[in-house]
């Protein structure tokens, strides 16, 4: 009877911390809701303030870890401070968040009234074609593909840019794609090449070609498709044949504190998630998958450019702060002038 006694008080303790554990554990689920809904609707606002705030309650302290080799020379290469990669959330930070969440909404309009993946990526090339004119916006604007989209100018790269983003938010996986000189390796023209699962295309938004089951190795092999793709341009015709191929990943997405922030995110909207943050490695690797031993001929490189430009924008603030300071109209009555 002792024993049984026993038993029953044991059950009835655990019982008991099941209960109070549950209870901790939907707590906890209940304040990480409340803070992504918050975040996000923050991120919607424009509160960047609210927004970073936001991000930090969800992911906590972050353990400072080093960056891997190839993330910080790729860095120090293109002016960008490898520090960048390990520092606190912050306005950058937001801008990506923005960015991602405006082309997520965006897709989901272009292809409200697709019915597969062909129709799908025809929906992304024509919005891409249609928006953006085929001319260089002038060289003091920061050219992400954001921006591109308002100002609705951009040469073949930018587009292509603008369409691999779009490709991505919709849950393909894409590739920025260099056609290069095989002399010089200087590129004349850029295309993309987007994929998913065993599908693939490659679209060329400047030219309007879209060519479903064709990768890029493809028409490099392939003299007269190369010829048929792109008739009235030889020298691209050429350049195909030392194609590189380049992951459109924005600097922020190789941080730490976004991939965490993606990962808890992304578990609480599901779906409604936009893509940013995935580790870029994770994102080559998971691309290199999809392709074959032919298409591996040509290399498969973290992309450089969107570091250049993230130099670029940080030079672009640092030089409005000092012109702020500089400006005596900014200047309080203690200043020196």
């Amino acid at each position: 009877m002792k024993r049984t006694s026993l038993i029953i008080v044991g059950v009835g303790i655990l019982g008991s911390a099941a209960v109070i554990f549950n209870y901790c554990c939907n707590e906890r689920e209940s304040i990480l809701n409340e803070r992504v809904l918050r975040w996000r609707e923050a991120v919607e606002a424009g509160d960047v303030k609210t927004a970073v705030q936001s991000a930090r309650d969800i992911v906590g302290t972050i353990q400072p870890s080093s960056l891997p080799p190839r993330y910080e020379k790729l860095c120090r290469k293109n002016g960008v401070d490898p520090e960048f990669l390990k520092t606190d959330f912050n306005a950058l930070d937001f801008q990506l968040w923005k960015h991602a969440l405006f082309f997520h909404k965006l897709v989901y309009q272009i292809a409200a009234d697709t019915h597969d993946e062909q129709s799908e990526i025809e929906a992304l090339l024509a919005a891409v074609r249609k928006r953006i004119e085929p001319v260089e916006p002038q060289k003091e604007n920061i050219l992400w593909p954001y921006t591109i989209w308002q100002l609705q100018k951009g040469v073949c790269d930018r587009q292509a840019w603008v369409l691999c983003e779009l490709a991505y938010q919709l849950g393909y996986e894409a590739q920025i794609v260099y056609l290069r000189n095989p002399n010089t390796l200087v590129s004349p023209h850029t295309v993309c090449e987007i994929r998913k699962e065993r599908n693939t295309w490659v679209a060329d938004p400047y030219s309007g070609r879209l060519l479903p089951d064709v990768s890029v190795a493809d028409i490099a092999a392939d003299r007269r498709l190369a010829a048929s793709t792109w008739p009235e341009r030889e020298d691209w015709q050429k350049a195909v044949s030392k194609s590189a191929y380049w992951l459109p990943a924005y600097p922020q997405d190789y941080c730490k504190r976004n991939q965490e922030l993606y990962s808890e995110v992304k578990a609480v909207l599901g779906e409604s998630c936009p893509r940013f943050g995935e580790s870029p490695e994770d994102r080559l690797n998971r691309y290199l998958s999809l392709t074959s031993r032919e298409d591996r001929l040509f290399p498969y490189r973290f992309w450089f450019y969107p570091f250049r430009l993230l130099n670029k924008q940080m030079a672009a603030v640092r030089k409005m702060k000092t012109r702020r300071q500089n400006d005596p109209a900014n200047l309080n009555s203690a200043g020196q002038l």
